[in-house]
């Protein structure tokens, strides 16, 4: 496993000094002291999590492999195949990201306020649901009957004649929750689909929504809580906030790109 963090810190520049002593050879490929030390550096502050350091010896094997395999690949001209092409291609568009919006992202603060203006348009809530499923590659037959299904349910369980535990027991068809009563749990914005946290959302305390569909079938969705920003948890707020500041650095730069590009769409096609 220690050979894929060789590798990787062998993507780093072999700096060449005038000074440096020639510790391998192969043809022309030289391998000096300078930048043995300097790879094996880096080779060894990325093995901390594995169980060992890689040697000298393994660890000067793999730069020889590298630097040779490379000769290799250019003598045969790989730069042109199209599988390496490819990788090439999503290589550059990495390094374009990387290069033109990495200090900007690098700037990115979150401040307290910001946690709590975002927590208060996606709390963290839990639910209880009664999924009425459909086949995975199910044809729209399939899914209307699914529909009816769930709308059939839904009159029942409003109806309120029985406890919704006992409803949960009667027809839901995702057997992980029918013992807890459909309970699925405290879920964020990003950790169940996106239809049913936006009906979640519009709940209040224990109210009943209509059929929600997903891809998984259609939930009839009861709210059973919601955690104050008090007890949200801090760490994955902050995530959530920073990628949200990341994606609109995205955004602003691929938007002013497409007009350099001036990138136009078939409305008919979408």
């Amino acid at each position: 496993m220690y050979k894929f963090v060789l590798i990787f810190s062998l993507v780093f520049a072999l700096a060449s000094n005038a000074n440096a002593k020639v510790i391998a050879q192969a043809g022309d490929i030289k391998i000096t002291d300078v930048e043995f030390d300097k790879s094996y550096k880096v080779a060894i502050q990325n093995s901390m999590a594995l169980d060992r350091p890689p040697t000298k010896k393994e660890h000067l094997e793999d730069m020889i492999r590298y630097r040779i395999g490379l000769a290799e690949a250019r003598k045969k001209n790989l730069e042109n195949h199209p599988q390496v092409k490819k990788a090439l291609d999503l290589e550059l568009y990495k390094g374009l990201i990387e290069v033109n919006l990495a200090k900007d992202v690098e700037k990115i603060k979150v401040s307290d306020a910001e946690m709590k203006a975002y927590y208060q348009k996606n709390p963290t809530m839990r639910s209880s649901h009664i999924l009425i499923s459909y086949p995975i590659g199910a044809n729209e037959q399939q899914i209307q009957e699914a529909k009816k299904r769930a709308n059939k349910i839904y009159k029942d369980v409003v109806s309120g004649k029985k406890k919704w535990s006992v409803y949960v027991r009667m027809y839901t068809d995702d057997n992980a929750t029918k013992a807890l009563d459909g309970d699925i749990g405290y879920q964020t914005s990003t950790s169940i689909q996106p239809r049913y946290y936006n009906a979640l959302k519009k709940l209040n305390m224990g109210q009943i929504s209509p059929p929600v569909r997903s891809i998984y079938g259609f939930h009839i969705i009861k709210k059973t809580g919601q955690r104050s920003y008090a007890r949200a948890n801090k760490d994955a707020l902050k995530i959530a906030v920073f990628d949200k500041k990341r994606f609109e650095i995205f955004d602003s730069y691929f938007e002013k790109l497409k007009r350099k590009y001036k990138v136009s769409i078939d409305p008919k096609f979408i």
